[in-house]
């Protein structure tokens, strides 16, 4: 089994992003060398192809929708197969930045920096088009998991 299938089944229970937003992984690569300092996974790339559910009253995309891209995108860099602790997100910030003109978004989110117990990640989503649409910065912690 590859590194980005057991990606997809160690995620596929995140029912909201990849049932109710229909969201894909397309890509995500292990770290080479990791230490404590390390994010978990590298070249991770999530895409939500743009459907009517997606939309605001206005017809553009929902804010919402390309929130929820961008914190699954953060969820997969951040604790890819990991399971000694878990990473979830204390605050984010989202900057809309351009209006998706294509058919789908792409989510690629980068670790700025990661501790013992915080990580810092920036998370840039772009339409099929490469038009920056949103720059979303997420601070996480790292939960130990319980040995039960």
């Amino acid at each position: 089994m590859t590194y980005l299938e057991e990606i997809k089944i160690r995620f596929a229970n995140d029912f909201f992003a990849t049932k109710a937003a229909k969201i894909n992984i397309i890509s995500a690569e292990p770290v080479d060398e990791k230490n404590i300092y390390d994010c978990e996974a590298t070249n991770v790339n999530c895409e939500m192809i743009i459907e009517d559910l997606h939309r605001n009253a206005a017809g553009g995309v929902m804010g919402g929708a390309i929130f929820t891209l961008a914190d699954y995108a953060f969820a997969i860099c951040a604790n890819a197969l990991n399971k000694s602790f878990v990473t979830v997100s204390v605050s984010s910030t989202i900057n809309f930045i351009g209006v998706c003109k294509g058919t789908k978004l792409i989510a690629k989110p980068e670790c700025v920096k990661t501790g013992k117990n915080l990580c810092f990640y920036e998370i840039k989503i772009f339409d099929d088009l490469d038009n920056l649409i949103s720059s979303v910065l997420m601070t996480g912690i790292k939960k130990g998991l319980s040995k039960n």
